[in-house]
């Protein structure tokens, strides 16, 4: 025997198509968004990946000169200088390098 159908007791069909559509909606809703910014602005957006930043201009910074010794196979001294020479690359996002060169003169 059927019961009867009021208000308070609505056929078990019609409740159990409004669960389906309320699944259906709920999965269907975050993967349509999946990938997109916040509506609206976000607080906060972290930076993309950038490509490296081009290089602007080197700078010499500072040169220095030291005398060096070496001992010939017959037990012969002698003196040479090297010069180290220390350079800064500076590139367009504000970032830089240093690096020396050694220099035998």
């Amino acid at each position: 025997m059927r019961e009867p159908q009021t208000q308070n007791n609505p056929p078990k069909y019609i409740a159990m198509k409004t669960l389906l559509a309320l699944l259906t909606l709920a999965a269907v809703t975050p993967a349509a968004h999946a990938g997109t910014c916040p509506s609206p602005a976000p607080a906060y957006c972290p930076p993309k990946a950038s490509a490296k930043p081009a290089y602007a201009y080197t700078k010499k910074l500072a040169t220095r000169t030291e005398c060096r010794w070496y001992t010939d196979k017959c037990g012969k001294r002698a003196s040479y200088e090297v010069t180290y020479i220390t350079y800064a690359d500076y590139f367009t996002d504000g970032s830089h390098r240093t690096y020396t060169k050694e220099i035998r003169s």
